[in-house]
Formats: structure tokens, sequence, C-alpha cells
């Protein structure tokens, strides 16, 4: 998969414009948020945001921030764009990194610090289990961000609204990636 088919199969995932009183984002357009559209030069009304500039907006500040031409793998890229787009920067990353962790208590863990450094990088790209290859990781990953949607919904309870959501756009995800174990 390109970028650019990753980039659009999140804004898929996100939809056209939203303005859900209960979104601390506030209105979006292809979950791109009015304040990070003017961040990035957009001054229209951001009903208006044109899908080429959403898809500029995702190149530069998201995608290239968190080095994803770094890692060699699009079905990880996609997890790790994806989680980026819907949280943080430092979310996607941490999400990688423990579920990295949970795979690997032999080795050296890897620092969930949310930072994407040379050894976050390595340790993705490098990442194979001798039968399933990188399904684990793939599998591990989805897991830790369903998690991360319950603990959103525990912690703050006006964000129940979106649990349905979420829990949909993890399905699509697992298919964009082609989730599929290996016997």
């Amino acid at each position: 998969m390109s970028k650019k088919f990753i980039i659009l199969n999140t804004i898929l995932r996100e939809g056209g414009f939203s303005d859900n009183p209960y979104d601390t984002g506030g209105k979006t357009m292809y979950g791109i948020t009015k304040r990070t559209a003017r961040n990035f030069g957009y001054t229209g009304n951001i009903k208006d945001l044109s899908l080429e500039k959403a898809i500029d907006i995702y190149d530069k500040g998201f995608w290239q921030p968190i080095r994803l031409d770094s890692i060699n793998d699009s079905r990880i890229q996609e997890l790790l764009f994806d989680a980026r787009v819907n949280h943080s920067p430092g979310v996607s990353v941490k999400t990688a990194q423990r579920a990295f962790n949970m795979l690997h208590k032999e080795d050296k863990e890897l620092a969930e610090d949310g930072l994407i450094g040379s050894q976050t990088i390595g340790a993705l790209n490098n990442y194979s289990h001798g039968v399933y290859g990188k399904e684990p990781l793939i599998d591990a990953m989805l897991m830790i961000r369903g998690q991360y949607f319950r603990d959103i919904v525990e912690n703050r309870e006006a964000q129940t609204v979106f649990i349905v959501g979420w829990l949909r756009r993890l399905r699509k995800l697992r298919n964009s990636v082609g989730f599929r174990w290996k016997r």
C-alpha cells in the first residue's frame, strides 16, 4: 500500500464534515480540525477543505513527524497513522511500543515514551514471529488500541457516545490491514 492509499483509507474512516458537540476537536473535515487546518495555512471554511489539502496536511503534519516512511511494513504504517490521526503522536507510537514489549519480553524492552526513534523503528521493522510473521504485532496493536478506547470511556463518560464508532473503526482497520494468521 502506498502512503496516499493509507491516508485515503484513514480519511474514509474519518468521514466528511463533523460538528459533534462531544468531540473535543470541534468541527472537523476528513478528521482534520479547524485549528490544525489553520496551522497548515488553510484559511477557508473547514467544510470547504479540499481532499487534496487534507492529504497534504496528513502527509506533512501526521505522517512525516512520526517517520512512517522509515517503517518497512505498510500494515504497521497504517496502524500507526490511523492511531496518530485518531489520537496523538504519543499514543500512536506508545501503542506500537507497548505491543512490541508485550511480545518481546525476553529482549530489552522499548521505552514506552511515545517517541519514534531508531530503536522503535528498528524493533518494528525487525519484529517477526517465527511462524506468524508480523501478525502477532498487528493483533497486539489493535488490542491495545481497543483497550485505549475502553480507558477513554471509563475516564470520561461523555465520550461513551463514540465507543460504537471507535469499535467499528477498529474492525475496518483490521480488515484494511488484511489481518490473517498463517497456519
